[in-house]
This record gives C-alpha cells, structure tokens and sequence, in this order.
C-alpha cells in the first residue's frame, strides 16, 4: 500500500507541477538560456528536431516519464532537444526545494496529507522559484544596476575630468606665474643693464686749470676772442660769405649752464637770459612744441624720444651725459639736472656723423646752432653759423659735424637751427645775425654762466 500511495503521490505531485506553473517552463527556459553562452544556445537550437527556437515556446512541454522519474537530465550536455531543456528545468526546481532531498520529500510530504494548496505555496516561497518566475522582474533590476553602475562610471569620470581641468588651470596658472616672474626678471635685468649703459655715458669731468682753458682756447685759432669772464671766452670766425660764433665754457671754474622751464617756451633767448642773470645763451630744442624732452632743475618736460633726438645734459655735479641719436630712451636719466634734446648727432666720442640719409635739412646748407663738449669733459662748446643771407650761405650738417671736431668737442649735437639759430650775450645782444631779420620766440633757451 505504501508504494502504491507513493507512486500515486508522484504522479499528482508531476500531475500539479505541471498543470500549475504553465509560465513556469518559459521563465525557466528563459533563465536557462541566459546562463549558457551564446555559442551553446546556438549548439541547443541547431539540435532542436522540430526546428522550433526554445524562444518561442509558448506553453510549457510536460515532463517525459523517464524525466520524472529520475529528474536525472543534464543541463550542460550541448546536444539536448527543447523537450530536455524543459524537463532539467523542472527537474531544478524538484531537487532544490528543498535542497536536501527535492522529489522524494515532496512525495513523502504528500502522503503523509499535506495538503496540494500548501504544497503550491511553498513551493511558492521557494528561492529557485522566485529566482525563475521572477527572471523578467530581476533582468529589469538588473538594467537599473547597470544604470546605476553607468551613472557611477559618469560621476567619477566628471570628476576626474574636473580634477584633471583643475590640475590644467592649475599648471596654467603656474606657468603664467612663471612667465610673469621671468618676464620681472628680464625688466629688472633690462633696468640694471640700462643703468649700467647710462652710467656708461657719464662723462667724468677731468678738471683743467685756467691756464690749460687758456691753451685749449688758443689752439682753436679764432679771428677774434675774448674773455667774457675767466671761465668763459667767446671767439668768432669771420671768413668769406661766412660768420660762426663759438663760446667756450671753462665748467670746473663757472657755473655751468641752465635750460628755461617748459613755462617760458616760445619766448626770446636775450628775454629770458637777461631775466636771470646769464653771461650768454643760444636757443635749445627743436619744436613743434617740442622735439624730444628736456629738462630744468630735475623736472623733465618736452616730446617723446622718436629715434632721432639725441639729449644732452648735465648733473648736479656737472658731469656730462651724451647719447647718440639712434638709441631710443622711453626715459630720462633721474641724474640729469639740465638738458636740451637736439638732433642728430654731429659728433659720437670722436666720431663724426658723415651721413644724413639724404634729409635735406642736413644735406643743404642753413644756419645752425650746436653744442659738445671736450674729451675730457671739462669745456663746453656752444656755436651758432649764420645762413641764407648774402654774407652767409650756412653750413651742411656734415660741415657742421667738422666744425664742432675742429673747434675741439668730441661729443656734439645739433641743436635747433634756421630762423632759431640766436646766441645772445651780456652787454652785446643778439651776436649773430638771425635770417629772419631779429630774433624769433624759441622752444626753450640755454643759459652760460661764468666764474
């Protein structure tokens, strides 16, 4: 009677398996094949006799009789037909619940009056039969995952690339930092090689006694001279259709010279020079109001160095300093008390400027007006030559560059010339004779000062 009833027990138990869970085959099916590979699912459809895909199965195929009674068929064998894919699932589930003895419990439990209901639902609660009906839901959960795992991918790959922009800009910044801070140091050398070139220029006074003034002043050969003051002797040269006037300053045993403020511009050289007291003066810059700067007791005023001016200046302490025209200062030397910017240079440390590029202002003759000074620093030569007149045809600027060398200045400058061209001196008046008839408003004037 037991066997019989176990028998019995079996068959209802396959019986209801069978009957109950019809969608139980396809989910299983469904699992099935997401486990095995894609290479041996292909091996399963190509074994199928029917040529049905497992796919496309729509309603669960009933346990073969060998199938359920040994539940003994192997999911793994790659040579197996769709009927033998849906018995292994089945036979899954019976083994599993529970794990320990699958079929024979089941069967057991049954006989020993368990009711169907019951068995359905515990079965039911069943791990292996919520993990396979549950297959559609868990693959959906499944997608949410790899969502969220993708969404995880993103925020750490956004916040590498932020970390990354940040180390860029950081380096950027670094890097400008770097530019900036060699850009300083290449000012702050520029600067000290300036200073140094500057200081270079400085010509150091090598004071002269009055005896040796007086020997440079007769060596210069004049067709007259006379001495203003101890320290100042003014010369002229009169030969034919031609008339220079030249002062000579002797500058340890004078006071040197000074340039009118920029309030006094476009008034005469004798207006001012008499305003103050001077023992000469000659016209200074070119204008237009002003070609280049110039400077009165410190204070610098004028036009912009364009490339062809050339200052020329004094310290307090009476040391000369002399450029040339073709260097261009963005500005003035802080150690220049007085200073007139002329252009161009006529003599460079003994060198004298030969060509004038063609500029008709150089090339023709005029009448001019110009200053320098001595190799040794220590005498200042002032000129002006008359021009455009029947007695005075005026200098070239390379004549005027010959003049100065001749008359003993290694470093000279043109100053403003033509209807400029004035000296004026104390109890004489206005020496030379200005082609405009008299003496016309200047830019700014040069004041000489003797003993």
């Amino acid at each position: 009677m037991v066997k019989v009833s176990r028998r019995a027990s079996f068959a209802v138990l396959t019986i209801m398996l069978i009957g109950l869970f019809p969608s139980l085959a396809a989910s299983q099916a469904a699992s099935q094949e997401s486990v095995a590979s894609s290479s041996q699912t292909d091996r399963i459809r190509r074994a199928e006799p029917n040529g049905r895909s497992f796919n496309n199965f729509s309603a669960p195929l009933p346990l073969s009789r060998k199938a359920a009674r040994s539940c003994r068929v192997e999911p793994t064998t790659a040579d197996r037909s769709s009927q033998d894919v849906v018995d292994a699932a089945y036979c899954q589930l019976l083994r599993r619940l529970p794990e320990e003895e699958g079929l024979s419990y089941w069967g057991s439990q049954l006989d020993d009056g368990l009711p169907v209901v019951r068995l359905i639902s515990t079965i039911q609660l069943g791990e292996e039969y919520r993990r396979r009906t549950n297959y559609s839901m868990l693959e959906t959960l499944s997608k949410v995952t790899i969502s969220e795992e993708r969404a995880e991918l993103l925020r750490k790959s956004e916040a590498k690339e932020k970390a990354d922009s940040d180390l860029t800009q950081l380096e950027m910044a670094r890097e400008q930092a770097a530019k900036k801070k060699a850009k300083a140091d290449a000012a702050r050398r520029a600067a000290e090689q300036e200073a140094k070139r500057r200081a270079a220029t400085l010509m150091k006074r090598n004071p002269i006694s009055v005896g040796e003034f007086n020997r440079f002043v007769s060596k210069r050969r004049f067709s007259t001279v006379e001495y203003l003051t101890p320290s100042l002797a003014y010369g002229t040269y009169n030969t034919r259709n031609q008339k220079v006037n030249v002062l000579l300053v002797h500058l340890s045993g004078s006071k040197g010279f000074s340039v009118s403020p920029g309030d006094r511009a476009k008034s005469t050289v004798g207006s001012w020079a008499i305003d103050i007291g001077a023992q000469a003066a000659i016209n200074g810059n070119w204008f237009d109001p002003y070609d280049g700067p110039a400077v009165s007791s410190g204070k610098v005023y004028g036009g912009k160095d364009h490339g062809y001016t050339s200052l020329f200046g004094i310290t307090l302490q009476k040391d000369l300093i002399m450029e040339h025209h073709s260097r261009v200062n963005s500005s003035v030397d802080r150690r220049i008390a007085f200073g007139v910017s002329g252009h161009p240079t006529l003599v460079h440390q003994g060198n004298k400027t030969v060509d004038f590029h063609g500029d008709p202002t150089f090339t023709s003759r005029a009448p001019r007006s110009a200053m320098g000074a001595s190799n040794e620093g220590d005498v200042l030569v002032f000129v002006t030559v008359d021009g455009r007149s029947k007695t005075a045809a005026g200098m070239t600027g390379a004549e005027t560059a010959n003049l100065m060398a001749r008359l003993g200045a290694s470093n000279a400058v043109m100053l403003d010339g033509g209807g400029s061209t004035t000296m004026w001196i104390a109890g004489r008046g206005v020496v030379n004779k200005p082609s405009t008839g008299q003496a016309r408003p200047v830019a700014n004037q040069i004041a000489i000062f003797g003993s």
